[in-house]
Formats: structure tokens, C-alpha cells, sequence
């Protein structure tokens, strides 16, 4: 669900969206990941630093 999103057929457009739609964690986990590498290309942890407090603070 992370490589070439925006290339995808019809057919795989309609498997990831019900896909999405019954696990909103697995699309919480992509977009986590994809945060993730983002940050990674700009060499910066601002993103990662802020989520991880968000976390601390639900424990």
C-alpha cells in the first residue's frame, strides 16, 4: 500500500480503498511510515520527535 499509490488500476484503487476502510490502523501505520521516510530524504527528526510525544501521552 506504500509503492506507486498513485499509479495503481481501477480494480487496485477499489482493493485498497476497502482495504483502508476496515483497517484504519494498517493506514495510520503507512502514513507513520511514510513520515518516517520522508524525514529520512531531509535528514531532519522534527516529525519523528513530535509523533513520538503524541504516543508518550496516550500511555
Amino acid at each position: 500500500m506504500t509503492l506507486e499509490r498513485n499509479n495503481l488500476t481501477k480494480a487496485q484503487t477499489m482493493t485498497v480503498a476497502a482495504i483502508e476502510e476496515r483497517l484504519p490502523d494498517l493506514v495510520e501505520a503507512r502514513d507513520v511510515v511514510e513520515s518516517f521516510h520522508d524525514m529520512l530524504r531531509r535528514k531532519s527528526s522534527g516529525p519523528l520527535l513530535s509523533r513520538k510525544m503524541q504516543y508518550d501521552s496516550l500511555a
